[in-house]
């Protein structure tokens, strides 16, 4: 069975290379160009990866990570951060407190990004980076506002 990616990017051609490019390379792409319509169907889709930009309208990539991360449902899918707006000392921020498991720079080489999908997807267990309890999400809450800021 093929393995489902889901990609949410307000870049709409972005969004159309990447996912001729994964489909090329044989997953089934589940393809938002919003975050609030890519939060309703992530539970019913269940993909086993979610490639996610962080810069959207509306609803952000900060935002559906962290709906994502608080359901028990989706909670263990792995994401994958896009941006192009951040440092590489942010990243490691981002994707500590985001609960992701990695974070690309846009612009990226294709090959690249679907070497960091099959890695994360060759693993056996993807475990939560944190621990999902109130005292982690406020603190968690502050230093994204930090970042968002």
């Amino acid at each position: 069975m093929k393995q489902t990616i889901m990609i949410i990017d307000d870049d709409r051609e972005l969004l159309t290379e990447l996912t001729d490019a994964l489909q090329s390379e044989d997953y089934l792409v589940r393809p938002y160009s919003d975050g609030k319509s890519a939060l309703l169907a992530a539970p019913k889709i269940m993909p086993d990866l979610i490639l996610l930009d962080l810069k959207m309208d509306k609803v952000s990539g900060f935002q559906v990570a962290d709906k994502l991360n608080c359901s028990p449902k989706t909670e263990s899918i792995p994401i994958i951060a896009m941006t192009g707006y951040f440092t590489q000392e942010e990243y490691s921020l981002i994707t500590r407190i985001c609960g992701m498991r990695k974070c690309i720079n846009k612009p990226f080489k294709m090959e690249y990004i679907i070497s960091e999908i099959e890695k994360l997807l060759n693993k056996k267990e993807h475990e939560p980076l944190l621990p999902k309890n109130g005292g982690e999400r406020n603190n968690k809450e502050m230093e994204l506002n930090k970042v968002e800021g």
